[in-house]
């Protein structure tokens, strides 16, 4: 508690984390806030290129001219953005979540099982003539 009563006070008299020494002093810090943010940016950002997302937004912005839009790409461009914030913050609190509630060696099976299955099931569609031709 801080000398008020009223907060925690995370740093002791000697500016380190309360409870370490110099020599007891952590080592490893979490990435910076901003890092954090430039590598979700250029992740997402080449993820989501050329995908289903970016083609409808193409899409409705090429045929939206019709109807009364006084500026459609606009709108469209803001539709989408809002999408991607909410999808985004859905994905980023289901994270948080299961890291919080499931083991990551539980996360780790389950996902190579799910990219197996996917794989089984792609190469089972190809194999077999998945019907489009």
């Amino acid at each position: 508690m801080t000398g008020d009563g009223k907060g925690v006070d995370f740093l002791g008299e000697n500016g380190y984390l309360s409870g370490c020494s110099r020599q007891t002093r952590p080592t490893a810090r979490p990435p910076a806030m901003t890092s954090l943010i430039l590598k979700t940016f250029g992740l997402v950002f080449l993820a989501e290129m050329g995908d289903k997302t970016q083609l409808s937004a193409l899409g409705l912005a090429s045929s939206a001219t019709g109807g009364g839009a006084r500026h459609p790409q606009l709108a469209v461009f803001l539709g989408s953005a809002l999408a991607l914030t909410c999808t985004s913050a859905l994905a980023a609190g289901c994270g948080a979540w299961i890291a919080a509630h499931v083991s990551l060696r539980a996360v780790r099976i389950a996902s190579g099982l799910l990219f197996l299955l996917f794989g089984v099931l792609t190469l089972r569609e190809g194999v077999l003539g998945g019907g489009a031709a």
